[in-house]
């Protein structure tokens, strides 16, 4: 039996699709929600095949309304909250018994852009490359969104600096239902 994942449960999907839990505000309230879902969810497995193998996080900040009318420094700040949220979780994992949990945590292909390409106010190459160090340190993997590409090649070329650079595990999403059923 496979472990089970987050993404398979559509119950628990809210609590890790809300974008309102970026907010350090709404913090106490997304960590409470994880450990009453996964932690006390995996209490009650008998086998570890039956477990979570951890939560899959789909609070992307380019989502958020307010992302398309911030500022590159307002986006970087957003960024920064994203971090702080999943380095919390991962705390909060590790203190009640979740030390075994992988954060998978989606992410758009272009937030590694530095200015004027990007446009997040990255301060430097340094910063950028900090920033996803420690978002390393926190989940386990990264789920790149480049649905939108049409063809491999294009699709690993807006993947490659997290390929070569994030030192988790970097997996690209597509929709492949889309274009099997002949959608673009």
């Amino acid at each position: 039996m496979e472990p089970k994942t987050l993404r398979r449960r559509p119950p628990l999907r809210g609590p890790f699709s809300d974008g309102k839990f970026l907010a350090p505000a709404n913090r106490d309230a997304f960590l409470a929600a994880t450990a009453d879902r996964i932690l006390a969810f995996n209490t009650t497995c008998a086998t570890p095949a039956a477990r979570f193998v951890g939560p899959a996080l789909d609070i992307e900040p380019p989502a958020q309304p307010v992302w398309k009318t911030a500022t590159p420094a307002a986006k970087r700040t957003l960024l920064e909250d994203y971090l702080a949220a999943c380095t919390a979780l991962r705390a909060h994992l590790d203190a009640h018994g979740g030390r075994d949990l992988a954060i998978s945590a989606a992410l758009a292909y272009w937030l590694d852009r530095l200015p004027p390409e990007g446009s997040i106010g990255w301060t430097s190459a340094a910063d950028r490359d900090d920033w996803f160090a420690r978002l390393g340190r926190a989940v386990a993997s990264i789920s790149l969104m480049a649905c939108e590409r049409p063809r491999p090649a294009v699709i690993l070329d807006a993947a490659a600096w997290e390929l070569a650079h994030f030192p988790g595990r970097t997996v690209i999403a597509l929709r492949a239902a889309e274009r099997a059923a002949g959608r673009p």
